[in-house]
């Protein structure tokens, strides 16, 4: 089967399930959502791993969607199982992040950290994330973001080490 993959952490994971399933895998880079959508619409890939844009082609018919790769189905899409419920303990996240510079003077962190407070409580900007982004909503913030990568940092330790 040929695979497209937009990053190392969509190829490393088909790679794993191929690998247990016994699929010969080809994999070809993408540029992104929209080129998976026509490699894979146009015959030119067997199988492609893409974000929200997928929505649109799998509610209009156009494509069919295998899998959700997210640790929880998609809410647009809820009848589409996970990689896991399908019996492969995988899952691929997608996180944004506010970064900068280590050591910033104190007071700049504080107002930095009521901007993305005064965000979290901003239903504008939560439905915005849900219904432009389609992200699913998530807690955010420092304390959050230190947890989520420490464990993230683990997954991904001993999936490598497979």
């Amino acid at each position: 089967l040929t695979y497209m993959f937009q990053g190392s952490d969509d190829r490393d994971a088909m790679k794993r399930i191929a690998e247990q399933e016994g699929v010969k895998l080809s994999l070809m880079p993408s540029s992104g959502g929209p080129s998976v959508i026509s490699a894979v619409m146009g015959g030119h890939a067997d199988l492609g791993h893409t974000g929200a844009i997928l929505f649109d082609y799998v509610q209009s018919g156009k494509i069919r969607c295998l899998a959700a790769s997210t640790p929880v189905r998609l809410t647009e899409l809820p009848d589409i199982p996970t990689l896991r419920e399908q019996g492969w303990d995988e899952s691929i996240e997608m996180y944004v992040v506010f970064a900068a510079p280590k050591g910033l003077p104190d007071e700049v962190l504080q107002r930095l950290k009521a901007a993305l407070d005064d965000l979290k409580r901003d239903k504008a900007f939560s439905e915005f994330a849900v219904e432009k982004l389609r992200m699913r909503p998530v807690e955010f913030g420092m304390a959050h973001a230190a947890q989520y990568m420490e464990g993230a940092s683990k997954r991904y330790a001993a999936q490598a080490a497979r």
